[in-house]
């Protein structure tokens, strides 16, 4: 039997570029869950009327040269940070020795990175380099009996032809599981959490010029937004109470693991959805989105790591 391509031992390994789209040593790998990242060569149809007698297609040209996708990954204490700041903008580091804290918060310049992707095993020549990439979306999710991922679409210029296989070089990060959590803070109260997802929109958008199939670098193109949707058992209506009267609140949710920890922070957050139908005998749920604003003095939401790691970014 001929070799096949397996997904067995696939992974990422990337590094901050200097320029955008311009190619730089990868440094830090990651294990994935999922890759759909690639690149498109759209082919469009001719316009003209003048097709052959049978009405037939006559002819195809070369649209845009399309480079997107998504990774879903596990998600670690430590080996992360660098998407953090790719997906936030900026990074802020404190301590004089392990453990340090590192504060990932929105700026509007996004870093890019060069990404490789080692699409798995069983044959030669599947690893695909991508310049230019840029995150869209980070949303990362945890429920009752799971470990933490996060699912991240990317944005990018290019990448080269498929080539030598690379080998990882993985770090030190453990997992965040669901029993690291601690309780939902909001409004001066605690809430157990079922599941929750924490989502950073940056609505990035392709910049399609004259003169290239490629992307310019992309730019966002809309307000960035910064959420969580929490499900929750009610125990009470203080939430719903809050959302009908507009209540403003910071809310954190934490996850720690002895010295490591992850947090997540909206500042000034409303409640901008709330659902809580009763449609079976058990126990009622409801299912909340807050909504971090930004002002003067508050950035609207970030993620703060604790880990070993001097730089916040390293693998």
């Amino acid at each position: 039997m001929a070799a096949v391509l397996t997904g067995h031992g696939a992974f990422i390994k990337y590094a901050k570029e200097s320029t955008w789209g311009t190619a730089v040593s990868t440094t830090i790998s990651n294990r994935i869950n999922s890759v759909s990242i690639q690149k498109v060569q759209e082919r469009n149809p001719k316009a003209n009327l003048s097709v052959p007698a049978s009405g037939v297609l006559g002819g195809l040209y070369d649209g845009f040269l399309r480079v997107e996708g998504s990774i879903e990954l596990p998600v670690m204490y430590q080996g992360l940070g660098l998407l953090f700041e790719m997906a936030l903008g900026d990074l802020a580091t404190t301590g004089s020795g392990a453990p340090y804290t590192h504060a990932f918060t929105p700026d509007i310049s996004l870093p890019s990175a060069t990404l490789e992707v080692q699409r798995g095993s069983g044959i030669n020549n599947q690893m695909e380099r991508f310049t230019g990439i840029k995150i869209s979306t980070l949303a990362i999710s945890c429920e009752a009996g799971g470990e933490m991922t996060a699912a991240i679409d990317f944005i990018g210029k290019t990448s080269l032809a498929r080539t030598t296989n690379i080998t990882s070089s993985f770090g030190s990060g453990v997992s965040v599981l669901h029993f690291h959590a601690a309780t939902l803070d909001f409004g001066g109260a605690n809430y157990n959490v079922r599941s929750f997802t924490f989502t950073v929109n940056n609505n990035l958008e392709r910049r399609d010029l004259l003169g290239s199939k490629q992307t310019a670098e992309p730019a966002i193109g809309d307000v960035r937004t910064i959420t969580i949707e929490a499900t929750l058992d009610i125990e009470d209506d203080a939430l719903y109470t809050a959302f009908l009267a507009g209540t403003q609140s910071n809310t954190v949710l934490n996850f720690t693991s002895g010295t490591d920890q992850i947090q997540f922070d909206l500042t000034n957050a409303l409640i901008t959805d709330h659902g809580d139908p009763v449609n079976a005998f058990g126990r009622v749920e409801r299912t909340v989105t807050f909504t971090g604003l930004a002002d003067s003095s508050n950035v609207g939401g970030k993620i703060t790591l604790v880990n070993g790691d001097a730089t916040g970014i390293g693998n």
